[in-house]
């Protein structure tokens, strides 16, 4: 499960903070970033949040090994320097984060580990190469000086949607990663044994003792995904003035018909039938690697706000959870402001997700709030098992944020 790290390695744990837009999401992609694909697909400018950690990296681990280029921030190429780094002599490996966010998708708070060589030597207990603390604000400064990387907007490359990515994501934390961690054990049982659930609960009881990994110990992540509804004049003149502060980071969706509405407390209810450990196979999408459909969701709060013309934009962001509308339906609210618009945020907690269930489902709750299902259908689907059953379309990327991943009693 947990990749074992080398003798001569110090395993560290980061958070990570990122606007998702102008990056290939976090995972790495090689031969398929920064390039021009077979089909035609322009990605020159685009690469992984992880290219930029691993880039980053390289060039704050490379003086430290070599005094020839502690005064060079802009290191792209030194023959000596190269060759330190090889496949016998890694300057760092096992870079694994936690949540692996798709295109688009942003992160407030994820977490990840990477084990960085401390020595030439072989050593069981390798002597800490630098302190949390230098290594957090080495990556940033790095960070900043890396080449600019491309906006999301489909511009020419060498246009002036070049940015630094010091503007794009930063490292928030970091520390010296736990040793060990506890994982338990489950040997095949028979599904036709009669004693079945008491070998379940013996199972439990087994545990195995390994090294500590940022995806297998984190025991809860927050998402938060945001809706902008545009209210029944969102056309005429100021109609659209939230857009240019929320095109990348929320779902905007038009309700401009009268008959339209978005019924928070039906949203509640469905939610209320998806809330626990249930098989939801009908959320997740297809190249899912998990292979037990069977997750457990602890809680789902959603919540919805009214925005009127004396709102500075960007006051919102984070704030409605302090200023919650009680409004059943948010059509009947801002009566008196001629261009109404609304904001709907949808915070989802659990241990562990399916590959785009968040989603799919705030694009099955939003489906309920406008009256194309009831919250009795929840059921029904989760029942199904099939993502066919689901005929909502997955919610685009832009207006989820992982708020959050927490690891037990270990803060970071």
């Amino acid at each position: 499960m947990a990749l074992l790290r080398a003798d001569n390695y110090v395993r560290y744990a980061l958070s990570v903070q990122y606007h998702g837009a102008p990056f290939l999401g976090f995972s790495e992609q090689v031969g398929q970033e920064d390039c021009i694909l077979p089909n035609g697909t322009d990605l020159r400018g685009f690469v992984s949040v992880e290219h930029r950690l691993k880039q980053a990296l390289r060039r704050f681990l490379l003086p430290f090994w070599h005094p020839r280029s502690n005064n060079n921030h802009h290191y792209s190429r030194i023959p000596e320097l190269d060759a330190l780094e090889t496949e016998e002599f890694p300057l760092f490996e096992n870079l694994q984060v936690s949540s692996r966010t798709d295109r688009g998708v942003h992160a407030l708070h994820n977490t990840l580990h990477v084990d960085i060589r401390a020595s030439r030597q072989q050593s069981k207990s390798p002597m800490l190469p630098f302190s949390p603390q230098v290594l957090v604000g080495g990556l940033n400064h790095h960070l900043y000086h890396l080449p600019t990387c491309r906006n999301h907007g489909p511009f020419p490359a060498g246009t002036s949607s070049f940015s630094p990515v010091a503007h794009q994501m930063r490292v928030l934390n970091a520390k010296v990663a736990p040793a060990s961690m506890t994982v338990p054990i489950y040997p095949p049982v028979a599904v036709d044994d009669a004693t079945n659930s008491q070998q379940q609960q013996q199972q439990q009881q087994q545990l195995q003792e390994v090294d500590w990994n940022a995806r297998f110990s984190a025991t809860e992540r927050t998402y938060l995904y945001r809706i902008l509804v545009l209210g029944r004049n969102h056309s005429n003149n100021g109609g659209n003035r939230m857009i240019p502060f929320e095109h990348d980071r929320a779902w905007i969706v038009n309700l401009s018909k009268p008959s339209f509405a978005v019924n928070v407390d039906q949203m509640k209810a469905a939610a209320a039938q998806v809330v626990g450990t249930h098989d939801f196979s009908t959320f997740r999408n297809k190249g899912c690697q998990r292979l037990d459909p069977i997750v457990t969701l602890r809680e789902i709060d959603i919540h919805a706000q009214a925005l009127h013309h004396h709102q500075h934009p960007m006051d919102f962001f984070g704030q409605p959870w302090l200023a919650v509308n009680n409004n059943t339906n948010i059509a009947d609210e801002g009566q008196d402001d001629p261009q109404p618009q609304f904001l709907v945020m949808i915070k989802v907690k659990g241990s562990a997700f399916l590959y785009r269930q968040v989603r799919n489902l705030v694009s099955c709750l939003l489906d309920v709030g406008i009256g194309k299902l009831e919250p009795s259908d929840m059921a029904r689907l989760l029942e199904a098992r099939n993502r066919s059953a689901l005929e909502s379309k997955t919610a685009p990327p832009q207006g989820l944020f992982l708020l959050q991943v927490q690891h037990g009693n270990f803060v970071l």
